[in-house]
């Protein structure tokens, strides 16, 4: 899946409808409706599975942190990345990969810098019962000091309970399944993105600039996992905050014929419609509204946000709304530097989710340089990387010059940092990146930022992107 190079970022500056006292309410009812229905779910969760290593740190060979040593005499600090980098969602753990990499290279280049960083890949292939060896993997190489995965919501689980033993941190990219770890506030997740539906929080504001209706449709598509069903209740909760009445259904899983509840909806003249499913799924209620004529306001959820949607919907698509938690970096103007970067290094431009995983790579490598010079948190020391990408070889500079001018911070007494030091540093961290400001709640590791939300709009057959959907 990748990011679409059409159109201009949007976004007037401000909230609409209401401003921030709305806004906070948004955000408050949709985190809360993610919790409520997370908090019933067994296990707490995070990372993966295989063993191939990438990122100039010499690989994945060596002994454990204070001991493995790159040519150049750094110690090396490796980074795991939990992903599906086979399988159906490969195009989104590639899209990770290459954006962490990125990150990874660009600290490798710098003059001055601590430590060697290393990337530690373990391959999950999508595949639950996959995930808990992946994790394994990664737990086993002491110099793996974080993790940023997994890549679903199901490889999530069986993984959970691996990372939290050794306090290994995990920091979701687009793992969204918010899980409550019983009564403990120790769990080792950190979302680098809203929780299942906290990006929806906005949704309701535009929608009611677009219609003065009174009823929404809200359809729970049980054809996709349990994003669905989070979604769909904190669609419920929102919708009467911008005075809508929710008419929610739901499609069961073996039911295939959109057409008969799409129909019933429209008999009870429904003036908006917000589905919660896969791209088949919008395709298909997309072209029965088609249809019949339908023209108000219709919304979707992260998962339609892929090419198949486009495909399958035809010109039925063009005029969707998609909300999503990533960015698409090709037209973001503070992403610009990135994107030229990206470009260079792979050859093409960046899809989606490669600059969130770059962002949450650099805020760990912050972090790491932190801990390993026994600077200030929140600060940039020398050799650490810079939320825009940085300054020197910069983030156009790759790894070209990776290796030079180490020896100076070899000669520097370096820390070794210990896992739970990691964790519990990353959990107050707050950092700006190219795609939006990451920090956490204390209590569970939430998304904490009044941001993360960001719109998409189908014209012409393709998805363009608005921009900060509060803002827009």
């Amino acid at each position: 899946m990748t990011a679409a190079a059409s159109g201009a970022s949007a976004g007037d500056g401000g909230a609409a409808g209401g401003g921030r006292p709305r806004r906070r309410r948004l955000l408050a009812v949709a985190g809360g409706a993610a919790l409520a229905v997370g908090a019933g779910v067994g296990g707490w969760a995070v990372l993966r599975d295989s063993d191939d290593s990438d990122g100039g740190a010499g690989g994945a060979d060596g002994a454990g942190g204070d001991r493995a040593r790159a040519s150049n005499g750094l110690p090396i600090f490796r980074i795991g990345l939990h992903a599906a980098l086979t399988g159906p969602y490969a195009a989104r753990g590639e899209a990770q990969r290459t954006g962490a990499l990125l990150a990874v290279e660009q600290f490798n280049a710098r003059r001055g810098r601590p430590f060697e960083a290393g990337l530690r890949s373990a391959d999950d292939g999508g595949r639950p019962q996959r995930s808990a060896a992946a994790a394994r993997s990664l737990v086993a190489d002491p110099s793996v000091l974080a993790v940023v995965g997994p890549s679903t919501d199901a490889t999530a689980d069986p993984a959970g309970p691996i990372y939290e033993a050794p306090s290994l941190a995990g920091l979701a990219v687009s793992f969204s399944k918010f899980v409550v770890p019983g009564d403990s506030i120790d769990g080792t997740l950190l979302y680098a993105r809203p929780a299942s539906g906290g990006e929806l929080g906005p949704f309701p504001i535009y929608l009611r600039k677009e219609t003065k209706a009174k009823t929404a449709a809200v359809i729970y598509d049980r054809h996709l996992d349990d994003y669905g069903r989070w979604a769909t209740k904190a669609a419920v909760k929102l919708l009467p905050l911008a005075d809508f009445t929710p008419v929610p259904r739901v499609l069961p899983m073996l039911v295939g014929d959109y057409r008969p509840l799409v129909r019933e909806l429209l008999d009870r003249k429904v003036g908006a419609v917000v589905y919660m499913g896969g791209p088949h799924g919008a395709a298909e209620v997309a072209k029965e509204l088609d249809r019949n004529g339908f023209s108000g306001p219709r919304v979707a959820g992260e998962p339609a946000l892929d090419p198949q949607f486009l495909t399958e919907a035809g010109d039925a698509a063009n005029g969707w709304m998609v909300n999503a938690s990533f960015i698409d970096a090709t037209v973001k103007p503070e992403a610009a530097r990135f994107a030229a970067a990206y470009r260079k290094r792979f050859g093409k431009q960046p899809p989606y989710h490669a600059a969130e995983a770059y962002d949450v790579v650099q805020l760990i490598l912050r972090t790491l340089t932190e801990l390993a010079t026994g600077a200030a948190a929140g600060t940039a020391p020398s050799g650490s990387p810079s939320p825009s990408g940085g300054t020197g070889s910069g983030p156009a500079g790759g790894a070209s010059s990776a290796g030079r001018g180490a020896s100076s911070a070899g000669a520097r007494r370096v820390r070794t940092p210990q896992r739970k030091q990691v964790l519990d540093r990353l959990r107050t961290a707050r950092y700006r990146g190219v795609a939006k400001e990451i920090a956490f709640s204390k209590e569970f590791g939430q998304y904490e930022p009044n941001e993360g939300s960001f719109l998409y709009r189908v014209e012409r057959g393709r998805f363009r992107y608005v921009g900060n959907a509060w803002d827009v």
